[in-house]
């Protein structure tokens, strides 16, 4: 039906390369969204799932902002927790999870098929290549938000790889699945980081 009467389709996803199992490529919008939330915007979305007025949010809400990197998908995890229940030890429990790295305790409430967030994080990287996701758990050496270019990749994945191989072969599909980010160019290299939530 939809065919016959020309409807459009929202696909959100943090896997770019579902669109290419469409038909619809002449057609085909992409629109990125930040990987982060503003710390305005994450906070109005915990405002939202609780119904706390932003003014009133415990001060748990900014550490676990802080903590989470502002991940869309953590706050929005979190926040749809706390809906119910919105109670200070609740924060503080979430707020716990999140240091200590507990991602399996900060569960979806919902039908959503990957309930906890360490398996929705997990989605991306089980799609990788077994060659992808041994050179993706590599970056594991590096600290919170480290900076790094496809240059000091070919010297930690044992120089087998030139730098523009890597950012072709390796890092485009890293990014296609949100696992790192693009910061820019840096000289001739393009610069990349990946949050500490991924690296656990």
């Amino acid at each position: 039906r939809a065919r016959k009467a020309n409807a459009r389709v929202l696909v959100t996803t943090r896997n770019r390369t579902v669109a290419d199992q469409t038909r619809a490529s002449r057609s085909r919008v992409y629109v990125t969204l930040d990987a982060h939330f503003t710390n305005d915007q994450a906070r109005s979305v915990l405002s939202g799932w609780t119904g706390i007025p932003i003014d009133d949010l415990p001060s748990e809400a900014n550490e676990i902002i802080a903590e989470s990197g502002s991940s869309p998908l953590a706050v929005s995890m979190i926040g749809a927790l706390l809906q119910k229940n919105p109670k200070p030890r609740l924060w503080a429990y979430y707020l716990k999870n999140l240091r200590d790295r507990k991602l399996n305790r900060i569960r979806r409430p919902s039908e959503y098929e990957y309930e906890a967030l360490d398996a929705s994080i997990g989605i991306s990287v089980d799609a990788l290549t077994d060659d992808q996701r041994r050179r993706y758990c590599a970056l594991a050496v590096f600290e919170d938000d480290a900076v790094f270019t496809s240059q000091v990749l070919a010297v930690l994945w044992n120089g087998d790889l030139d730098p523009i191989e890597i950012e072709v072969e390796y890092m485009s599909e890293f990014v296609d699945k949100s696992l790192v980010k693009v910061l820019g160019g840096e000289g001739e290299y393009t610069a990349y980081t990946i949050h500490d939530l991924l690296l656990d």
